[in-house]
């Protein structure tokens, strides 16, 4: 649960839509159990594929507008809630990427979903994932570089 809901509220920039929407994907993941399908992933590719529905049509509903990643998000674990400079540059940099970018990031490294489960949660190919980590890559290494 706290993975899902970590990336509910990087992608939709709110503490409280954050929580909303992790529940939903818990009540939808509850209410289409008998649909789940053994592919010989861990079932948190699965969970991820719903908090991506759910979280494209809370985005949809709410905002219309590019994908937002909330500061709060990369708050470390521990007492201390203030970021580091290199973590708001970090946190900077990713906002600034085109929304695939940002969000394959945002699963591989930030949630360490695998490569298959990455594919399998925005429904590419796992070389598809392959080749948009590796740009989105470049990418972020060009914006941490200006910074």
């Amino acid at each position: 649960m706290p993975a899902i809901f970590r990336y509910a509220r990087l992608r939709l920039g709110n503490a409280d839509r954050a929580e909303d929407a992790t529940a939903e994907v818990f009540e939808q993941a509850w209410r289409s159990v008998g649909s789940f399908e053994d592919r010989g992933l861990p079932p948190r590719a699965w969970l991820f594929g719903i908090a991506r529905n759910v979280v494209g049509s809370h985005r949809r509903w709410l905002f219309r507008q590019p994908p937002q990643v909330a500061l709060e998000a990369f708050d470390g674990p521990g007492g201390d809630s203030g970021l580091s400079a290199e973590r708001l540059d970090l946190a900077q940099a990713i906002a600034d990427l085109e929304p695939p970018h940002a969000e394959v990031i945002s699963l591989r490294f930030l949630n360490g979903l695998s490569l298959e489960e990455t594919a399998a949660t925005l429904g590419i190919s796992i070389d598809a994932v392959k080749g948009r980590q590796a740009r989105a890559l470049l990418a972020l290494r060009a914006r941490l570089a200006e910074a």
